[in-house]
This record gives C-alpha cells, structure tokens and sequence, in this order.
C-alpha cells in the first residue's frame, strides 16, 4: 500500500485514521503480545474480534464479530505480559467463561507465586496483580484455562532511579 486511499481510513482528509471494515490492514497484523500493548491510539482494546489490524488504530466494527473463527484457535490468547518491580501485567482474551488459574516458575520450575484462580471470561481481561519481589531473570507463566494450559517465558524488568 504505497496511497493513503489504499489503506482506506475512514476520513482522512478530516483527521479520522480509524480504519473502514473493507481496509487490508484489518485483522491482518501480527501479535503484539511481546509488548505490553493492549490498546490502540484511541485507546480501544485490541485486537478485536480475536486478530490484530496493522497500524496504530483497530477497527471496532461489530460487524468482524460475525466473521468465521480460524480453526484450532485457542480458548485463551496471551495478548500482553510483563514484568515490572513486583507486579505482573498481563491482557489476555479468553473464548469461553471457565476456571483461570495463574502462577509464576523461576527457570528451574520452582513455584515462585500463583497471582489469580479466579472464573473468567469471556472477553478480555487485564490483570495487574502483586507477585513479590522478583530478582532480575527469566521467569516461566503458565496459566490453566479449564483444560488448556498456555506457558510464557518473560523477563523480570526493575527500574532503577538514580
């Protein structure tokens, strides 16, 4: 896409980037879920209706709700995770409403800290949860979703003032 009428934002010429539904960079973007990045520039949840769209805008047209699943999607998406001092931040997308259970594990599979066992979903859920004081390394998250279990390797990040 080489013209900003190939994108097809919905007015531009008024300052309106938002992206129409028949756009090529909806739902065709990649997973973002390395970056704690859980929203658009509007501020809207994304992705929606499961995929990402390219750019800094996400289509929120009720319309890519009804579009047909991609077969072997997972109940839960990990769509954002970090690590900051002692409190992780997690986004995910869960299909169903169903028991989440959440823990951390230092790399040699020591239970650190278990930080949500809650019924969830469906939709997205944030989470911003105390997990204690972490040590600068590699951590591994797993989380139980009814039968399904995701694990996530990811960092612990300390920010130092001076």
């Amino acid at each position: 896409m080489t013209d900003k009428a190939d994108v097809k934002f919905i007015d531009p010429s008024a300052g309106n980037y938002d992206l129409q539904t028949s756009s090529p960079a909806v739902n065709n973007g990649k997973s973002i879920q390395e970056f704690p990045v859980s929203t658009d520039f509007l501020g809207r949840d994304r992705p929606f209706a499961r995929l990402f769209d390219i750019g800094a805008f996400e289509c929120h047209d009720s319309s890519l709700l009804g579009l047909p699943e991609k077969k072997n999607l997972s109940e839960i998406e990990i769509l954002s995770l970090s690590l900051k001092d002692d409190h992780i931040f997690v986004c995910l997308l869960l299909i169903k409403r169903k028991l989440l259970q959440a823990g951390i594990y230092d790399m040699n599979g020591h239970h650190i800290s278990d930080f949500y066992n809650k019924y969830a979903g469906p939709g997205y859920i944030k989470l911003d949860e105390f997990v204690g004081q972490l040590a600068n390394a590699y951590y591994i998250c797993i989380f139980q979703f009814g039968d399904q279990i995701v694990t996530k390797e990811i960092p612990a990040l300390h920010w130092f003032s001076k």
